[in-house]
Parts: C-alpha cells; structure tokens; sequence
C-alpha cells in the first residue's frame, strides 16, 4: 500500500514537472507579428497576465491566451476578456526579477491596468505592434524598442 501511494506520488511530481517544462518553453518561444492578422486572431506566448487596478492584487493565471487582433486583443480563459486598442491610455514595458519582463497597459475609461509576462523578443513586438496601432508608448516603452533600456 505504501509503495503504492509513493509511486502515484513520484507519477504526479513527474507530470508536473513535465507541465512546467512546456509552459515555460512556450514562453520563451519567439514570435514575429505578422503584417495582416488571421482573421482568427495571432497567439502571443505569455507567462501569465494580471488585469486589475494594482499590479500587487489581482488575478494572475498561466494557463490563458493572449491574442491579437486589428481593432482588439483578448487575453485570459476561453479569452474572456476583449479590449480595444482605441480604448488605451498608453503602453510600457516593466522589468522584473530574474530578467522578466512584461507589457503594461493603462487604459483611458478604467482604473485597471493589464500586465502580461513576456520575453524581451515578444515584449519589442508587441510594442511595436501597438504603437503601429496607434497606442502611445511610455518613455520606457519607447527606450525599450530603441534597445536603450
């Protein structure tokens, strides 16, 4: 019985650890956002995001989306949330521990911020893609596209 549980046990930690692996391999993927979006929208990798009125409190999740599309992008599960491009107050970038990095977003009608974990590929795609879209970028957002951040 005892052998039993154990080997359950070490089966569990090892698809753990096997879930782990991918999803931070999937983070680290780089993309290149295309000229014209599918119609379906363009996947971008993240870490997890956070959507709420302080970067300390809120939701955060790994297992989610991030999607572009030409007037929107939808993010979170089953992409449950939908923001306009039109909609944003300005976008910038955040440095974290361990060399993350992450977009941030405000937006003009809500007190919320979006934040979501990139790679500093993705991160310089996504706000490039933005300010194509007419999003106005923070000062650190633009000296991270310049490469002097």
């Amino acid at each position: 019985m005892i052998i039993s549980n154990l080997f359950l046990f070490l089966i569990l930690i090892v698809l753990i650890g096997v879930w782990l692996f991918f999803s931070i391999r999937k983070q680290n993927l780089k993309i290149t956002i295309p000229q014209v979006l599918p119609q379906e929208g363009f996947s971008i990798p993240i870490g997890g995001y956070r959507y709420s009125e302080s970067l300390l409190y809120g939701k955060s999740a790994r297992l989610t989306n991030f999607k572009l599309f030409d007037d929107h992008f939808e993010f979170g599960p089953l992409n449950s949330y939908k923001l306009f491009y039109n909609k944003i107050k300005d976008v910038g970038c955040i440095k974290g521990y361990y060399g993350k990095v992450g977009v941030e977003i405000t937006f003009n009608d809500s007190d919320k911020i979006f934040y979501a974990g990139l790679n500093k590929n993705n991160l310089r795609e996504v706000l490039v893609f933005l300010k194509g879209k007419g999003c106005k970028l923070t000062e650190k957002g633009e000296s991270f596209i310049a490469g002097t951040n």
